[in-house]
């Protein structure tokens, strides 16, 4: 979301403000014409009128300003939420980007080291991405990208962390996974980018085929170690395709 868009959101609240302070001006002129009449005529029913009038108004005032008011701050949380969304999700995919997975990695490491629980994680590579592209453009590659997305985050189970962290690699952490159960993860994966063939129309002209290399943290190892066991296993997987 740019600031073009964030303006355009807090533009509603913001004439709320502004017409509330038209109308308790106009109101307030208006009970002082009312006062200067009671005054020159000394009728007591205008001087009843006049503090009545002031009374509503105060309550209109209040109410209106107090509901702008919570307006924008309704949409001052929400635009902050959008912010931060940008700053850790990835912009074409949605899912979290490299920064932010490389401090779920280090934050899963120290509670997994705590409490002596399991972490996998497993790194995917697109095979042949840049035959997308070529083949129907880099907006067919972006629109690929956004199927493998959807793909993954739907076969991850609940409490991982799916992440794009480069321009077809993707990675996911497993949180309480040992390596048999982000085997079948990844086979998960695997099977629904199969099944997620690119369509234009009525053809389907891409099939998406994955490389996914697993690992699961072994005692006294960081997150880089973790990180490196999971891209060799990739780049063998890599090796024994090229090799078939």
């Amino acid at each position: 979301m740019d600031l073009h868009v964030a303006d355009a959101q807090f533009a509603p609240a913001t004439g709320a403000m502004r017409r509330a302070r038209v109308f308790g001006l106009g109101a307030w002129l208006a009970g002082a014409a009312l006062f200067a009449a009671a005054c020159l005529v000394r009728s007591p029913l205008l001087f009843f009128a006049f503090g009545a009038w002031y009374v509503v108004l105060a309550v209109i005032v209040y109410a209106t300003v107090v509901a702008a008011r919570r307006s924008q701050v309704e949409l001052a949380r929400e635009t902050a939420r959008r912010f931060r969304d940008l700053a850790i999700r990835d912009e074409l995919t949605g899912l979290y980007n490299r920064r932010y997975f490389t401090s779920e990695l280090e934050r899963e490491v120290g509670a997994c080291a705590a409490g002596s629980s399991a972490l996998s994680l497993a790194v995917i590579d697109l095979d042949g991405f840049k035959a997308v592209n070529d083949t129907l453009g880099h907006a067919g590659g972006d629109v690929a990208l956004q199927m493998v997305g959807r793909a993954i985050v739907e076969s991850c189970p609940p409490g991982a962390t799916a992440a794009r962290i480069g321009g077809d690699e993707f990675a996911v952490l497993l949180p309480g996974h040992s390596r048999r159960e982000a085997t079948r993860v990844s086979a998960a994966i695997r099977a629904a980018l199969r099944a997620s063939g690119l369509v234009f129309g009525e053809e389907q002209v891409v099939e998406i085929r994955a490389t996914i290399g697993v690992a699961t943290l072994q005692p006294g190892r960081d997150g880089g170690a973790l990180l490196r066991e999971a891209d060799a296993a990739l780049y063998a997987g890599k090796r024994a395709l090229r090799a078939a």
